[in-house]
């Protein structure tokens, strides 16, 4: 039993990319980004406190009560996503490997990207969330306390932190190549989250390029458009009046759907075919997809996605194997702790 307030048993029931892929993920992610179907699955799944984890590689749903069956977990689980998620690609844990593997993704082990510090975020962001909303207590909040510890002394006391990198850092790393030194003409960024932020910083560095900010609001791209130097655009504004010259479109917005249909870059793209011209780079890191699908393998655009950047996130993983085992033991060591 771990040792949380009230004995609860801690438990997760949850996939990642390994599992289903990244196409694979974006609908169940979709199906759990309101507070309405939070609740549901919460009474759904029969427990007293629920966390929603969801990232661009991960969906995983942290659960309390004073008993629970695996059997269950998965059949319930399933039912509620509707065949989104086979149940048998749905992983199981209950009470310390439940609490080991929080406390191994918290610390970034288990993460597309080793080392990457945006998982401390999203996971504090989490449990602040489902305790807003009065989806977990005490006893979650506890353990998710207790990883939050752990990922401290991970990148404290291993080389895990000493060169932060991210899903965003690969993306750059392959902006970068793409263009060299002088950098793309035209960015289109989308969204306002934390991957937008470091590549607009990352091409606010070029000295020349103009930087195009989208939102759905306008006064979301206006902030980063200020902090980057660069103009601001809705969204709405984007597919009424598409630019015409663009290098580089970057995306990572947690839409349910696309938010860039193929009509809205299709005179860009026509711009650049049959004139020897680059193709335009489209990073497209939303999950699920924020840019149609349908452009995928057309003439004038290469479509860079989450999958694209695998060989270099398991680069990543070689070069800090060392490390990784290090912060295994410290990992494998606090959880066992909280479950004495």
């Amino acid at each position: 039993m771990v040792s949380t307030p009230g004995e609860y048993q801690v438990g997760l029931i949850g996939t990642s990319f390994r599992q289903v892929g990244f196409e694979g993920l974006g609908p169940a992610t979709a199906a759990l980004t309101d507070y309405v179907r939070r609740a549901a699955l919460k009474e759904a799944l029969g427990v007293c406190e629920l966390v929603v984890l969801a990232t661009c590689n991960r969906l995983e749903c942290y659960v309390a009560a004073a008993k629970l069956d695996a059997q269950r977990l998965r059949a319930s689980a399933a039912k509620f996503f509707r065949g989104e998620l086979r149940a048998d690609l749905l992983q199981v844990e209950l009470g310390r490997p439940a609490v080991e593997h929080l406390f191994a993704v918290v610390s970034s082990l288990d993460s597309f990207v080793v080392g990457e510090t945006d998982v401390v975020r999203q996971v504090r962001r989490a449990i602040e969330s489902a305790q807003a909303e009065g989806l977990a207590r005490e006893a979650l909040g506890h353990v998710f306390d207790r990883a939050l510890q752990c990922a401290r002394r991970v990148h404290t006391e291993t080389a895990l932190g000493s060169t932060p990198v991210s899903v965003a850092t690969l993306a750059v790393q392959k902006i970068q190549r793409h263009f060299g030194e002088l950098g793309p003409s035209v960015s289109l960024l989308v969204g306002t989250g934390d991957m937008t932020r470091k590549v607009g910083a990352a091409m606010a560095r070029y000295e020349q390029g103009e930087r195009i900010f989208v939102n759905r609001t306008l006064a979301g791209a206006e902030e980063l458009a200020e902090r980057f130097q660069g103009r601001a655009m809705s969204l709405e504004q984007l597919h009424r009046d598409p630019p015409r010259e663009i290098d580089l479109v970057f995306s990572a917005t947690s839409a349910s759907e696309p938010v860039i249909p193929a009509e809205t870059l299709a005179p860009a793209i026509a711009a650049r075919v049959g004139c020897g011209r680059a193709p335009m780079i489209v990073c497209d890191l939303g999950v699920p997809r924020d840019v149609d699908p349908s452009l995928e393998g057309r003439e004038g655009i290469v479509l860079l996605a989450l999958e694209h950047l695998e060989v270099l996130a398991e680069l990543n993983r070689t070069r800090l194997e060392d490390e990784l085992d290090a912060a295994r033991a410290i990992v494998r060591d606090l959880s066992t702790r909280l479950s004495r």
